[in-house]
Order: structure tokens, then C-alpha cells, then sequence
């Protein structure tokens, strides 16, 4: 109807797979959306920090047992202790990806790029269909012109389908 009428003149299929690609677009946002809404429960980051804090008591005490020397001790409990404390400070960065600290994702830079692509399709050049074109050369060789672009192909040049 809307093709036949002028209104819409993308094939069926095309089309189709225009709206997938929009409809994988917009379940990914929702999924980015909902870390952002569903924070890690504040009791269990509670017990963690409070858990870490204990290891980080005893696990001295108990490294005193296992080494004959008091600096082993203390480079196994700093090694274990900066491990997990590391471990913890990693999880609490992937919390909240979408903040303004330096780690966190660059929304602007994303939206501009993702702009910058949309831009490019109302480009005339973007709704014409790439075309190709292969010479002889005087010199034996075969050049393959794509677009505005040039490559030339000899005879030790590996096969391709075109």
C-alpha cells in the first residue's frame, strides 16, 4: 500500500530489518537503564565492607601461623588484604557506569559519534549503490575502480570474488 502509493519506497525486507536493528537498539538502552535503576542492595554492600574489614584483622593472625618469618606474614596479608580490597573497589566503579568520574562511560562522546553516523545517512552519497569497475592496463595490469577509489591488481595479487 505505502509502497505502492510512493510514500514508503523501501523493499519489505529492508525495512523489516530496519526495525530489528532499532528494536535491538532500544531493549540494549533499557538494559543499560536498568543498571542504573536496580542499585547492589545497601545491606550486602554493608556486609561486604564489614567482611572485608574482618579478613583484613585476622588474616594476619592467621598468616602468623603459616610463615616461620614475621615479613612473610606481612607481604602474604598485604598481597591477600590489596587483592580483595582492590577486587571490591573494581565492583563498586562497575556499579554505576554512567557517572562523571574518569572511568566511568563518555555519553557525550557516544551520542556525538552516534550523531555523526546518522548524519552521514542523509548524505547523498550514502543512497547510492557502490558500483565497480576493472581496466586493463598497457602495462598488463588490472586496476579496479570502486567508488572513486583505485587498486591495482597483478598477477601475484591473491584472487578475490568480486
Amino acid at each position: 500500500d505505502a509502497q505502492a502509493s510512493g510514500v514508503l519506497t523501501i523493499a519489505p525486507p529492508i525495512l523489516s530489518r530496519v526495525f530489528q536493528n532499532m528494536s535491538n537498539g532500544l531493549s540494549a538502552f533499557y538494559s543499560a537503564y536498568r543498571i542504573t535503576e536496580v542499585p547492589y542492595p545497601f545491606p550486602y554492600m554493608q556486609a561486604t565492607e564489614l567482611l572485608l574489614l574482618g579478613h583484613c584483622i585476622v588474616t594476619p593472625l592467621a598468616m602468623c601461623s603459616f610463615t616461620a618469618k614475621p615479613i612473610w606474614s606481612g607481604v602474604f596479608c598485604f598481597l591477600v588484604s590489596i587483592i580483595l580490597i582492590s577486587l571490591n573497589q573494581i565492583a563498586v566503579e562497575l556499579e554505576d557506569p554512567y557517572g562523571t568520574d574518569v572511568n566511568d562511560l563518555n555519553l557525550t562522546e557516544m551520542q556525538q559519534e552516534m550523531n555523526k553516523r546518522l548524519k552521514m545517512l542523509h548524505k547523498h552519497a550514502s543512497h547510492s549503490t557502490p558500483s565497480m569497475k576493472i581496466t586493463q592496463l598497457a602495462d598488463g595490469t588490472r586496476s579496479i575502480i570502486t567508488d572513486g577509489f583505485t587498486e591495482e591488481i597483478t598477477e601475484d595479487s591473491p584472487v578475490r570474488d568480486l
